[in-house]
Formats: C-alpha cells, structure tokens, sequence
C-alpha cells in the first residue's frame, strides 16, 4: 500500500497496489470437475454369469436331456425300430442352436407323424417325462402278406397296407400268413385290395388246407379273380362270385381222377360245374 500526501489534499489518500498475476478465478458456485475411475459393477458381472449358467443347464446339460426312449404294445412291430425313428428325429438342433434331445423342445407332433407314416395303428400315445419319452401304440392285425415283388408289406383286414416288412419280419411270419402277389406300387395306408378280397382268401387258405391242396402263395388275377399258385408250378383260378366250397369240391375231384400224376399249366374254375385245365 502507498500513501499518497499530495497538496491538492490535506487528507492522507491510500493507494492500494493489485497483484493481477497472482489471482485465482475460481467460480464459487461451480465445483470443479474432478475426473472419476470406473469402478467394477459386481451386480452386473453377477448376473451375467447366472444368466449364462441357466441358458447352459437349460439348453446343453442333461438336466433337460432326454435319455430313455420306452415302446410299449408293440407285437409284430420291432420296438428297436420306433427307438430309431425317435432318436432320428432327436438329433441335431433347431437353428443350429436348440437341441432337439432336450425336452423343453421336442416336439411329440414331427415323432407321430414319422410314425403314423411308415406304421398304419389303430392307436398311437406320445407322452414326454422326465428325461423319458414314452410310445404307446396299438397295432392294427395282420392277416396276410403283400408282395409286389419290390417290397413286401403287412395288410390288414381291409386290404390297408399297415407296414412294410424288414428282412426279419420276412424270416419270422413268411410262413405264418399267406402271401398274396399283386403288382401295384403302395405306400402305408394304401389299400390295393378289398376287404373281400382279403377275406376270401383266408377262407381259401383253410379249406385248401383241410383238403390236402399244397399252396406256395396267392395271385390277383384281375377283378374278382384270386389264383391259387401250388408248389410244383401250376395254378388254381379262383372267383370270388363262385361258390367257394363248390370249388374246392371241382379243384379236388379233378386231382384225384383226370390230373393224377400228370404235369399241367392250370385248372379254371371260375365257371361253376364247368371246369376247364391245361
């Protein structure tokens, strides 16, 4: 500070010397902005790591993983064979993501209608548990063999194709049903022929069978028409709008008397009491 005792004045004027390069300018109303580090979210680091831990014990555990695939009420079907058609439609994942073992995603609808697509049954049951699938079926009775000399197949009481047959349905029931040959391309469910025709030659087979007539297999001879193929080679023609026992009667008189012991090509009997043979 100066004082100044100039003559204008008796009064002592003070001057006072401002430093101005030793000011601070702080705003008091503003806080300074200091610089924070960023601190670590253990929430957040917490949660992601459950939520992944739930989408792997969900999706890729066993904990959802279906490990037992059951058959139950199978008779001529194999029950190997629905277990591979299950595990078939178990593998691999849906958009590459999902598997389709897991149980959460299964889906009963695709495994019945792989089913229900090579089987015809009268009744089919998919019911999902823990780690378990459960396939109940019903199946539809045999009651002869369809053979179109590509593929050989079950046929159900009304001429329907119920299954085609492996080659250990081939070994097992060759003998135990009649085969009837008929040469028309099917699928499952399909039915070539009638249930009268299907019928009729179950009554054949026991009455040739009672008679003592030896019988390789069965043909489709046309409309209302069932040939009757015997083990040396020649054939029986039967129809369907002919009395049965009045053929057999014809058929076994004709073997015991004009045809015994000679080679022939057939027997007609579609003509009732008219018999004609070459």
């Amino acid at each position: 500070m100066v004082e100044d005792y100039s003559y204008h004045s008796n009064k002592v004027r003070r001057h006072v010397k401002r430093d101005y390069f030793n000011k601070s300018y702080n705003n008091p109303y503003f806080e300074r902005q200091t610089e924070s580090k960023p601190k670590f979210n253990t929430k957040l680091y917490v949660r992601i790591l459950l939520i992944v831990f739930l989408i792997y014990l969900i999706l890729y555990s066993d904990l959802f993983k279906i490990k037992i695939i059951e058959v139950q009420g199978t008779d001529m079907i194999n029950p190997e064979e629905i277990q591979a058609l299950a595990k078939e439609k178990m593998s691999g994942r849906i958009w590459l993501v999902f598997p389709r073992s897991n149980l959460l995603f299964f889906k009963k609808s695709n495994l019945e209608k792989e089913i229900n697509g090579k089987y015809l049954l009268d009744k089919l049951e998919i019911e999902k548990g823990w780690r378990r699938v459960t396939i109940r079926v019903e199946e539809k009775a045999a009651y002869l063999i369809y053979n179109n000399l590509k593929a050989q197949y079950f046929l159900d009481s009304t001429g329907a194709i119920t299954k085609e047959m492996s080659a250990d349905d081939i070994s097992k029931y060759s003998q135990k049903f009649p085969t009837a040959y008929v040469m028309q391309d099917v699928v499952v469910g399909d039915k070539p022929v009638s249930a009268r025709f299907v019928n009729f030659i179950l009554e054949l087979n026991k009455a040739l069978d009672t008679a003592g007539v030896k019988v390789k297999n069965y043909e489709s001879g046309g409309v209302d028409q069932v040939n009757v193929v015997s083990p040396d080679g020649w054939r029986a023609y039967f129809s369907l709008n002919i009395s049965m026992s009045q053929s057999i009667e014809n058929l076994t008189a004709i073997l015991s008397q004009k045809l015994k012991g000679k080679k022939f090509e057939y027997i007609d009997l579609r003509n009732g009491d008219k018999v004609y043979y070459k």
